[in-house]
């Protein structure tokens, strides 16, 4: 029974060979009584063959040519996106940098004037320690008992107990004011640290009496500046 079956389907093979065969011959007659009734000779057949497979040729080159057109349609759309993308993603890194450079200036800023703050604090409690150790029984120091600088405040007309230093004016060197703050003086209007730096002219005004009586304290202000400054107890000639 096994070996039946390679023999059947070899018959098979055979007798399919066979018949194409036939096809191939019965094919070939067809043709030549086709070109003997037009009265075509064997070349002119080669020529008729030719020419359709001349035919076939064009087909396919037209519908390659049409698919590479569509091809070419689909890559300019993916370039325009990639463009718009590209443009896109170039515009928010830009504007993320932007914003990033912004808060950057605006932190740098803010710790400037902390930095200001803290130095202003500490020539404060500089000055409030010293004017503690120098203050003694024998030699009392003025800026620990008002009462014995209000002949002072007479004649002067100025109170250099208390002015005010505008630290967000343009221009503000702590050093300046830090060696200012330090070296006594009585006319504290005509020092440079108490000049707007822009040129504008620093004034006195009168600001609130002293505890225990006496004429009105005086406050200096930049021209332009007031409300922004802060109040610092500045050394006297007597401290």
């Amino acid at each position: 029974m096994g070996e039946s079956c390679p023999l059947q389907q070899e018959k098979d093979d055979k007798e399919l060979e066979e018949w194409r065969q036939e096809v191939r011959a019965k094919v070939t007659a067809l043709k030549c009584h086709v070109m003997a009734s037009r009265g075509l000779t064997p070349e002119a057949s080669k020529v008729v063959d030719v020419e359709e497979e001349l035919g076939k040729v064009k087909g396919e080159l037209k519908h390659k040519a049409e698919e590479v057109e569509r091809l070419s349609r689909i890559r300019d759309e993916v370039e325009n996106e990639l463009q718009e993308l590209t443009a896109n993603l170039f515009q928010e890194a830009h504007s993320m940098v932007h914003n990033a450079n912004q808060r950057a200036a605006s932190a740098e800023r803010s710790l400037r004037e902390a930095m200001m703050q803290v130095e202003v604090l500490q020539a404060e409690v500089t000055a409030l320690k010293a004017l503690v150790i120098t203050s003694t029984p024998a030699a009392p120091n003025p800026h620990l008992h008002p009462q014995l600088i209000s002949k002072s405040i007479t004649e002067t007309g100025v109170d250099m107990g208390e002015f005010i230093v505008n630290f967000r004016a343009p221009g503000v060197d702590m050093g300046e004011f830090i060696v200012n703050f330090r070296a006594p003086g009585v006319d504290m209007a005509g020092r440079p640290f108490l000049k707007a730096r822009s040129g504008e002219p620093w004034r006195a005004i009168p600001s609130r009496s002293p505890a225990g009586g006496g004429p009105p304290r005086d406050s200096f202000f930049g021209e332009g500046h007031e409300g922004q400054g802060r109040h610092v107890k500045a050394q006297t000639s007597d401290s």
